[in-house]
């Protein structure tokens, strides 16, 4: 979690956005086109190590509560079968 607390960070996001700039423009005209864009943000969207950072965390979640990650996909797939969101559902409390 403190890695996505550090990214909540303005300065962070900030220089987040500027890499993100600098990798995507290619061609270094100080504009990211949609082929530069297509081309380069997947990889930096979606790091290997960030990927995997993020693998091993929702692994930990799911074995640190088995009864209540089963307990959420048969309630998932309750609303799916149903035809709603969880949002709408959640809608539907609040109004009542």
């Amino acid at each position: 979690m403190a890695h996505y607390k550090k990214q909540l960070n303005p300065k962070d996001f900030f220089d987040r956005v500027v890499n993100f700039h600098h990798k995507t423009d290619i061609s270094r005209e100080g504009k990211v086109d949609l082929t530069e864009f297509l081309n380069a943000a997947p990889v930096f969207f979606m790091p290997v190590l960030e990927l995997r950072r993020e693998g091993l965390f929702f692994r930990a979640a799911m074995q640190s509560s088995p009864a209540a990650h089963k307990a959420m996909a048969d309630d998932d797939l309750r609303l799916r079968s149903e035809g709603k969101t969880r949002a709408q559902e959640d809608a539907e409390c609040n109004q009542q």
